[in-house]
């Protein structure tokens, strides 16, 4: 996601409200992916570093545990831009409860 400027807060940096949501949706994605609907239930995320309109920020999962009816993620959202190659600004961690439906996509409804 390329930080635009009605993404930003009263400071100019990115507001974490964004950083956030696009670290959730990565979430999902990792969570829901054997099939089974997985929804989130607790996350809380950190920032290290602030972004800037123009950088392009990229959210990557990675699944810590998952058993039975639950599973903990960890997603770390990184900053692509010309001043520097990769740079952490923050990560998100989340507690997923796992049901037993199916995941339907919007074409199979």
């Amino acid at each position: 996601m390329v930080v635009r400027k009605e993404m930003v807060n009263g400071f100019a940096i990115g507001h974490g409200g964004i950083a956030f949501s696009l670290a959730d949706s990565a979430l999902a994605f990792a969570a829901n992916s054997y099939g089974q609907v997985a929804v989130t239930v607790e996350s809380t995320v950190a920032f290290t570093s602030p972004a800037e309109v123009g950088d392009r920020l990229v959210a990557v999962a990675t699944e810590l545990h998952r058993g039975g009816q639950v599973g903990h993620y960890q997603v770390e959202i990184t900053r692509a831009n010309p001043r520097d190659d990769e740079l952490l600004i923050g990560h998100l961690r989340g507690v997923v409860y796992v049901t037993n439906k199916p995941v339907v996509s919007v074409s199979q409804s």
